[in-house]
Formats: C-alpha cells, sequence, structure tokens
C-alpha cells in the first residue's frame, strides 16, 4: 500500500500527516465545502525516499470532475486515483 506524507492547511492551521491515498481522496474530496489544501505531497518509495508529488483534485478534470488524482512530479506518472462524491 502507498503511502505519502502530506502538508494541508486548513484556515490557520498546518497538519502533516502520512497516509494512503485512499485517506487523502477522503479528506480532499470535501475540499469545495471547507477550506483545506495540500502543500505539499510526497510519495515514499521502497527505499523510504519521499517523490515529490502533486494532488490534482475534484473539477481538475472538467471532464470527469469527481475524478482526483496524486501525480509523481518527475515524470507525470498517475501514482494513484480516486473519485470524490456528487454533493
Amino acid at each position: 500500500m502507498k503511502k505519502f506524507i502530506v502538508k494541508y492547511e486548513m484556515e490557520d492551521d498546518v497538519l502533516v500527516a502520512v497516509e494512503t491515498a485512499t485517506e487523502i481522496f477522503d479528506k480532499m474530496d470535501m475540499d469545495d465545502c471547507y477550506n483545506i489544501y495540500i502543500t505539499d505531497i510526497r510519495q515514499f518509495d521502497v527505499d523510504n525516499f519521499c517523490e515529490p508529488c502533486e494532488f490534482h483534485g475534484t473539477w481538475y478534470y472538467w471532464n470527469d470532475p469527481l475524478r482526483m488524482e496524486i501525480v509523481r512530479k518527475k515524470d507525470g506518472e498517475v501514482v494513484a486515483v480516486g473519485y470524490g462524491t456528487d454533493h
């Protein structure tokens, strides 16, 4: 199971957590309802090196608006995909 180090900013708080992609997608599914942003996300690889990634949230793809992705910065590879709820 892939793990990520995620830095969230919410209102005036900063939270750093180690989470799975599912946990990240569950948290970010409601980002249009409250102010939560991912300001840094990194994937652990087999050597415990933290590979920088980007988070693409809902409405990133207009033709697939509930799709969320975590993409590795160095090569653009999609490392995790999840879907938000229609709320």
